[in-house]
């Protein structure tokens, strides 16, 4: 019986030995993986970003003028004459 015993605990450390090498291996994979995935979204907010910049100063000269625009290039409107 003391034989079995042997076996059985040689037999669990062989397998958890084997479960921590495969965990390792997958969390390996999972952090590659998460980084590609995170580079690629980086990548692409970027990218929507510069077209978003570039429709911005398109057309931000073809909105009209507001009052505080006149202002600010020093066009103030007249003052009105009661």
């Amino acid at each position: 019986m003391e034989w079995f015993n042997l076996v059985d605990a040689t037999y669990r450390s062989d397998l958890r030995e084997l479960n921590e090498l495969n965990f390792q291996r997958f969390d390996a994979k999972l952090e590659q993986r998460l980084a590609e995935q995170d580079r690629k979204w980086e990548q692409r907010l970027a990218h929507l970003e510069t077209r978003l910049i570039r429709w911005m100063f398109l057309l931000l000269p073809l909105l009209p003028p507001t009052p505080t625009d006149a202002a600010a290039r020093g066009h103030c409107l007249p003052a009105a004459q009661s």
